[in-house]
């Protein structure tokens, strides 16, 4: 009887557990100028932990990440051309929605390499297209 009573106080404190209520988190990326920043990378993760939350802004700059455990988290912002936006908030004693507004991107070095696009003559005769097929696998014999 005492083992069948400890068991189910066990069953119910996992099951309080796992009912903990999140939160969302809600924001507005805009540039140093005032404009939205459409398509910025938004990584929310949790200090010490490897679980992240990951959203992208919309065409307005608004970004929702929803099913945040409430806690101390970290938000990471990035977009190219711009530096990085990097700050630690505490959501500990949070219960409803919260709202990060007006984050402001300032330019920055986030810039990426040139890019060298190569593609394989292609050979127009006639009725025909003829294609460069030097580096296919094919067998003797096949029909190409």
């Amino acid at each position: 009887m005492k083992y069948s009573f400890l068991i189910l106080i066990a069953l119910f404190s996992i099951q309080a557990v796992h009912a903990q209520k999140t939160i969302k988190v809600k924001g507005v990326v805009k540039t140093s100028e005032g404009k939205s920043l459409s398509g910025a990378s938004v990584i929310l993760y949790y200090p010490g932990k490897t679980d992240s939350l990951r959203a992208v802004s919309n065409d307005k700059g608004n970004f929702t990440i929803s099913n945040v455990v409430p806690g101390k988290v970290t938000i990471l912002i990035s977009f190219v051309g711009y530096r990085s936006f990097f700050n630690e908030y505490d959501y500990s004693k949070s219960s409803e929605d919260e709202n990060i507004w007006d984050i402001s991107m300032a330019p920055g070095d986030n810039l990426l390499e040139g890019v060298t696009v190569q593609a394989a003559k292609i050979q127009i005769k006639e009725d025909t297209i003829s294609y460069s097929i030097d580096s296919t696998m094919y067998r003797k014999n096949d029909n190409v």
